[in-house]
């Protein structure tokens, strides 16, 4: 598990090129149109973006931050970015700020029925 505060952060995660476009286009080209706009934001609203990997334990996440349990009870929507990752985002500030969830399928059943949502 590991909590990124900037989208500029998720271009460094260790995944396939395609997948981290498809993210970078969710995090920064659809809502803010510009890197900048995108990093301003995220800083103002104290976005973050909570990247599990297959080998995370969901329960031990879960009581790592609580935030993440906020995640699974209540996305805003659910995006496939590709056949094995998704991407869920809850809001939790009147002006737009949320949390993002990076996830893969098969981590936990908790997780995979979300994807009913998108």
């Amino acid at each position: 598990m590991r909590r990124l505060t900037s989208p500029q952060q998720a271009r460094e995660l260790p995944l396939d090129g395609s997948l981290l476009d498809r993210l970078h286009s969710e995090l920064v080209e659809q809502p803010f149109g510009s890197a900048e706009e995108a990093i301003t934001f995220w800083q103002q609203e104290e976005v973050c973006l909570w990247w599990l990997e297959q080998s995370d334990d969901f329960d031990l996440c879960q009581a790592v931050d609580p935030q993440i349990s906020q995640l699974l009870n209540c996305p805003e929507f659910v995006i496939p970015l590709d056949e094995s990752w998704r991407l869920a985002l809850t809001i939790i500030t009147d002006s737009g700020g949320g949390h993002y969830l990076l996830f893969p399928l098969g981590l936990d059943d908790r997780l995979d029925r979300l994807t009913d949502l998108s």
